[in-house]
């Protein structure tokens, strides 16, 4: 659909989420080594995000790719700060879960949403 404002429906998808999710945090570690001979060191970030955390379905848990302890974090795009990735974390009410995997939610080149598979740490 030519010319359709996408980023009405990605204000809509943070307005909903927000409503109907709960506020969590993507937490992101950075390496930094100022020299070569110096031991690097790591910093945690920490990136405040609404998101709607659900259960897989049974058809969708395979055993190998999504166990029946992972779970979906949907997460709007707009107003987060960062583009989540599977090096990232999820912190969900105090729990830690790694990021198995990341979708882009987009129906053309704006991001709607990103779906996270998340399984605790």
């Amino acid at each position: 659909m030519s010319g359709y404002d996408y980023n009405k429906i990605a204000k809509t998808a943070l307005k909903l989420i927000t409503k109907f999710g709960s506020t969590q945090k993507i937490r992101r570690t950075t390496l930094t080594q100022t020299n070569p001979w110096e031991t690097p060191t790591t910093s945690d970030t920490d990136y405040t995000c609404e998101a709607v955390i659900t259960s897989y379905n049974s058809r969708e848990i395979d055993g190998v790719n999504i166990l029946a302890t992972d779970r979906r974090a949907v997460v709007p795009a707009a107003g987060l700060a960062i583009v989540p990735v599977s090096t990232d974390r999820l912190i969900v009410d105090s729990v830690t879960y790694t990021i198995k995997n990341v979708k882009h939610i987009k129906p053309a080149s704006v991001v709607i949403a990103y779906e996270l598979q998340v399984r605790t740490a």
